[in-house]
């Protein structure tokens, strides 16, 4: 029965993040226009998102792990990524530096002869820039966030609407092409949405296990941003619905642990 199968369905999806319409009409033994038909009835109930070829779980989180195991919680990738994205502002003359562990790491890669101003709400991202006495950086204030030491609230905001730069680089609790880029701290929801609006390039920093990630708050629509940095364990259909949106998808390789 349709019914049955949906339900068996939506069971594989709770074990895997991506699902084949030809693994399932193989699965069941129907028709791939059969399998297609419920996926749109999954997608309309919630349950999934369709793509091309398949589907893709929803992953709602209601809250953010704590500050001292996203610490240590995939470091390796976030290590890549930070590489990389320092690599991309490289002779960049304004750079945003937004909240979140993965975009500080962003400030240990910085070549030698980088001479750009910094601007950053993360004091964070500020205490490693201290090491930098060549850099010029600008602070921004606000009411203080303990663990990630974001600077939030009306005065953030106010002092970010007179700034504008060349790429921000921005941190996300969550990125999803039906839901855009997501997050769990409606303080810092505004001062994000006004670095975006003022920035030439706004890319989110984001590891792989965000990438289809929905938390609790929308930033703004994926179509907002110019791009995404993330790792190699991206799925790669989430990869394809990136591309498919014009947005540059950068991918930094994971060294393989010894």
């Amino acid at each position: 029965m349709p019914a049955e199968r949906r339900l068996a369905i939506s069971e594989l999806f709770a074990s895997q993040r991506v699902v084949r319409v030809d693994d399932l009409a193989d699965r069941f033994d129907v028709s791939r226009e059969t399998i297609r038909r419920d996926l749109i009835a999954l997608e309309h109930d919630g349950v999934i998102e369709r793509v091309h070829g398949g589907g893709i779980r929803h992953e709602l989180a209601a809250s953010e792990p704590p500050f001292e195991e996203r610490l240590v919680r995939y470091s390796d990738e976030k290590t890549a990524i930070a590489a990389l994205a320092a690599s991309l502002v490289s002779g960049v003359e304004t750079v945003f530096l937004d909240v979140g562990t993965s975009v500080a790491r962003v400030v240990d890669f910085l070549s030698e002869d980088f001479k750009g101003e910094i601007i950053t709400n993360s004091l964070l991202a500020a205490q490693r820039l201290a090491e930098r006495p060549d850099l010029n950086v600008f602070v921004t204030g606000g009411q203080m966030r303990h663990g990630d030491l974001a600077l939030s609230g009306p005065v953030a905001a106010a002092t970010l609407e007179d700034v504008f730069v060349e790429v921000a680089l921005l941190g996300s609790g969550g990125v999803d092409a039906r839901h855009g880029l997501t997050d769990f701290y409606p303080d810092e929801i505004h001062s994000r949405r006004v670095v975006i609006d003022n920035s030439q390039s706004a890319l989110v920093i984001a590891d792989s296990s965000k990438i289809g990630r929905v938390a609790t708050h929308r930033v703004v629509p994926l179509e907002r941003l110019s791009g995404v940095i993330t790792d190699g364990g991206i799925d790669e259909a989430h990869a394809e619905q990136i591309r498919d949106m014009d947005l540059e998808l950068h991918v930094a390789p994971v060294a393989p642990a010894d």
